[in-house]
């Protein structure tokens, strides 16, 4: 058996049976692991759209709590450190100290850095008097309400991740993050707007 393939110069390419199937047998890795990263992809999204309700009502729990100078500093990280646990247990799966580290890891080398500076900067300046006050409170608002969901959504992938044993490629979880970041930002951004009208 021969198939002819058309050259890009118009021409036909012969090829025999073997040297179809050679060339498919090298392809076809490949495109298991396409389908099978897509399969996954698709199922850890359809995942996170049942817990989103959960990780939106953290989200605005955390924003609702920073608005108010200094008490963010404590409430925001517990906030979003229950909704780590609350997220943990609808995976059938504990943090520990370990699979913390990995995933605190996973969002990038500076990702503790940034957490805290950008935690305190925000207390800071909800405490000077006046324009920050409102300006801070503002800021602080959208900010926790970004990363909170950002965190959840992170979170959600990679408990997904870790629960079937898939592997994440390099730089995907902080890819996840930051996305939904902006997300975040957008959404906390229109959120205190419609507050202020």
């Amino acid at each position: 058996m021969t198939a002819f393939f058309e050259r890009s110069d118009g021409g036909l390419n012969d090829l025999g049976a073997e040297q179809l199937r050679g060339l498919i047998g090298k392809k076809v890795p490949e495109l298991s692991l396409w389908l099978l990263r897509s399969a996954h992809h698709d199922a850890e999204q359809d995942n996170f759209e049942q817990l989103k309700t959960e990780v939106l009502w953290y989200a605005g729990t955390a924003a609702a709590s920073d608005a108010i100078p200094v008490v963010g500093l404590v409430s925001v990280p517990s906030i979003q450190g229950k909704m780590l646990h609350s997220l943990s247990r609808k995976y059938g799966m504990r943090w520990t100290k370990r699979n913390f580290s990995e995933f605190s890891a996973a969002l990038g080398t500076s990702f503790a850095f940034r957490y805290v500076t950008s935690l305190a900067a925000r207390q800071l300046a909800k405490l000077v008097p006046g324009f920050g006050q409102l300006a801070g409170s503002a800021f602080a608002v959208t900010v926790s309400y970004a990363s909170t969901y950002a965190l959840g959504r992170a979170a959600c992938s990679y408990l997904y991740h870790k629960k079937t044993a898939t592997v994440m490629d390099d730089g995907a979880l902080e890819s996840i993050y930051q996305d939904a970041m902006k997300q975040g930002r957008q959404a906390g951004k229109e959120a205190t707007r419609a507050a202020r009208e």
